[in-house]
């Protein structure tokens, strides 16, 4: 997933229009998301800041999400956007990628699950940054050309480590620490409304 948003972006940057078009001075824009997702783990919402600067019917920029999905994380993303048209009314296509960031450790038992006919006592436990990646598409429906609203459905994954101390049988005189990990990786399929500012 992210090595596919990754060239989504990049042939974003380079598409043949942006060289085609006559160069114009670049303006900031911002917007303001609230999305509803749902995926294997249930459902759940985000919501977005984003702002940067565009140059034709392209936008690039950053962004920070609160992000409620199983795991409470602050994702931080870089994003690129095309846009077709000259109407009140276009569509258009973004990706985004950047890392996810927990926002808290794990309860003291951890998320993992362990097997009652070979359980291991578990400790130590703590979440690690993961990835946080998206492709999708939507359309604005601007009132004017300097602001209005924009829906959009997007596949989104974020994804963060587990690590904890595993108490094992040595095979000899009793147990030992051991570090082992479980790496959790969120497919979500995401519904977003938007206010953004030219």
């Amino acid at each position: 997933m992210t090595k596919s948003v990754l060239i989504l972006v990049t042939a974003l940057l380079l598409h043949k229009d942006l060289l085609a078009q006559a160069p114009q001075k670049l303006k900031p824009w911002g917007a303001v998301e609230a999305g509803a997702m749902t995926g294997s783990s249930g459902a759940a919402f985000d919501y977005r800041i984003e702002g940067g600067v565009g140059m034709n019917n392209w936008k690039w920029g950053m962004g920070g999400a609160y992000d409620r999905y199983r795991f409470t994380s602050i994702p931080i993303f870089a994003q690129a956007r095309k846009y077709f048209g000259d109407g009140r009314n276009r569509l258009f296509l973004l990706g985004s990628a950047g890392v996810n960031i927990p926002t808290a450790d794990p309860p003291s038992n951890g998320e993992i699950f362990n097997d009652s006919w070979n359980y291991s006592p578990t400790s130590n436990h703590r979440y690690h940054t993961g990835i946080y990646a998206e492709a999708g598409a939507g359309i604005s429906f601007f009132a004017k050309r300097k602001a209005g609203l924009e829906l959009s459905l997007l596949y989104n994954r974020k994804s963060m480590k587990e690590t904890y101390l595993q108490s094992v049988y040595n095979g000899t005189d009793g147990n030992e620490q051991v570090e082992n990990w479980t790496k959790y990786r969120m497919n979500r399929m995401v519904l977003r409304i938007a206010t953004r500012i030219n």
